[in-house]
C-alpha cells in the first residue's frame, strides 16, 4: 500500500489546462508543502486566471511540456484530453519520473501495454487514476458484499446528465470519446474490487443514437449488467449486487450516497464531511508512492491492459451498431439523437468540435445518398475530422 505524503516540498507537473485539470490543482493546493507548475498548450491565459482569482502563489503556468532536465518535478499527473494522454505520459516516463494517468490510460489496449513496458525500462512509476477505488462508500460496500455468500450477478448504471455542475464548474464530454471509453475504466475498476478479475465482454445494446449503451459483462465468471448514459435526465451512479438473502445496493448518485443492506439505509460515508474525499486520498497516495518508490494496487496501472482490451471489444461493437442505429434511421429529418451519433462519428475522425447543425444536416443527407457506412468511412478519414467531413461534401 501507498506512505502518506512526504513532508519536504513536492514539485508536480501537472499536464492539462481543463476543468478537471482545474480540480486537481484545487485538491493539491490542499497539501501544504506541494508546489504545481500547470503545463498546458492550449489553455495557459485560462489557467492563469484561474490561479490568480484563488491566489494561488504556489501554482506556475507554463504554455510548453515540461522539461525534466530544467526542473524536475517530484511527480507528473497527466490530466490533458484523453487522446493526448499516452503521449504526455510517454514523455515523463522516459525520463523516469512518478506518473499518474487520468482515464483511459490508453485508447487501445497495445497503447496501454506500450506504456507499461516504457515504465519499466526506465524505471518509473506508472499508476492510473483510480478515483471511485479510494472512496469510504464503496470500501463499505465491498466490506459489506465480503461478509456475505458471493453474488449471483452485479449491475451498474452510470449515467451523466445533459447540463452539470461538478466542482463548480459546468462538466462537459469529449465528443471524440464514446461513452464506453470514459466511463468503463470506472466501472470495470469497481467490478474487478468487487467480483474479482476475469473480465469478458459479452454482448452490447445501444439506442438514441449512442447516447445509452447497455453492457453484458462478466467478472470472474459472474454476470454483470452496465448501463451507460449521456445526456439523461439526472446524475446516477447505483450499484446493485444480487446477493443472498437478499440484495445489497449502494447509490452514490450523490456523494457520498447510501447503502442499503439488512432491510435499511445506511449513510454511504459518515466521515465524508470532515475526512479527506476520494481524489484528495488517491492523490496523497499516488505522491506518498512517488517519494518512497512504493505501489498501492488500486493504481496499479497493469489492471489497464485488461480493461482497454474489454474497452476494444465494446467499442467495435458499438461501432457496429451504431451504424445499424443509423441506417435504420435513414430518412427521418435530423433529431437531437442523429445529431449526437454524426457528431461522434465526425469527432472520431481527428475532429476536436463537433459540426454545427448545418454541417450535420449536410452530412444526413448525403448520407442518404452514399449510405451510412460509406459516409461514416468518409467522416473518419485519417487524415483528420475536418478533412473526413470535406470529402464527404464534395458533392452535396
Amino acid at each position: 500500500m501507498g506512505s502518506s505524503v512526504p513532508k519536504g516540498p513536492i514539485g508536480v507537473a501537472l499536464v492539462g489546462g481543463g476543468r478537471w485539470a482545474r480540480v486537481i490543482a484545487g485538491v493539491l493546493l490542499e497539501i501544504p508543502n506541494v508546489a504545481i507548475r500547470v503545463h498546458t498548450t492550449s489553455n495557459a491565459h485560462g489557467m492563469q486566471e484561474w490561479a490568480r482569482e484563488r491566489a494561488a502563489d504556489r501554482i506556475e503556468i507554463s504554455s510548453a511540456w515540461p522539461d525534466a532536465a530544467a526542473l524536475p518535478p517530484a511527480a507528473v499527473i497527466v490530466a490533458n484530453a484523453s487522446h493526448d494522454h499516452a503521449g504526455a505520459a510517454a514523455a515523463a516516463l522516459r525520463e523516469g519520473l512518478p506518473t499518474l494517468v487520468e482515464k483511459p490510460l490508453a485508447l487501445s489496449e497495445a497503447g496501454a501495454a506500450d506504456l507499461i513496458d516504457l515504465a519499466h525500462r526506465h524505471a518509473a512509476l506508472l499508476a492510473i487514476s483510480r478515483v471511485p477505488l479510494f472512496a469510504r462508500y464503496l470500501e463499505r460496500f465491498a466490506h459489506e458484499a465480503a461478509r456475505r455468500p458471493r453474488a449471483q450477478a452485479a449491475q451498474i448504471i452510470w449515467e451523466d446528465p445533459r447540463a452539470e455542475q461538478r466542482y463548480g464548474e459546468a462538466k462537459r464530454y469529449d465528443p471524440r470519446l464514446p461513452v464506453l471509453t470514459d466511463a468503463l475504466p470506472h466501472v470495470l475498476a469497481i467490478l474487478r474490487t468487487l467480483c474479482g478479475g476475469g473480465l469478458a465482454c459479452l454482448g452490447l445494446a445501444m439506442t438514441q443514437g449512442g447516447m445509452r449503451t447497455s453492457l453484458q459483462l462478466a467478472c470472474g465468471g459472474m454476470p454483470c449488467s452496465v448501463v451507460l448514459a449521456r445526456n439523461s435526465d439526472t446524475r446516477r451512479r447505483t450499484i446493485q449486487l444480487q446477493t443472498s438473502p437478499e440484495p445489497l445496493r449502494l447509490d452514490f448518485s450523490q456523494e457520498p450516497g447510501r447503502l442499503t443492506f439488512d432491510g435499511r439505509e445506511h449513510d454511504g460515508d459518515p466521515e465524508w464531511n470532515f475526512a479527506p474525499r476520494p481524489l484528495a486520498r488517491m492523490l496523497r497516495t499516488f505522491l506518498g508512492c512517488a517519494a518512497s518508490g512504493t505501489a498501492d494496487e488500486r493504481l496499479d496501472a497493469q489492471s489497464a491492459i485488461e480493461e482497454c482490451r474489454i474497452a476494444d471489444t465494446a467499442v467495435a461493437l458499438y461501432c457496429s451498431r451504431q451504424l445499424e442505429w443509423l441506417a435504420g434511421r435513414l430518412g427521418a429529418p435530423l433529431d437531437y439523437e442523429i445529431c449526437y451519433a454524426l457528431s461522434e462519428i465526425s469527432c472520431s475522425g481527428g475532429g476536436r468540435q463537433a459540426p454545427d447543425e448545418r454541417t450535420l444536416s449536410l452530412i444526413w443527407a448525403e448520407m442518404g445518398r452514399t449510405g451510412v457506412e460509406a459516409g461514416a468511412a468518409a467522416l473518419r478519414d485519417p487524415a483528420g475530422g475536418d478533412e473526413g467531413i470535406r470529402r464527404l461534401l464534395r458533392t452535396a
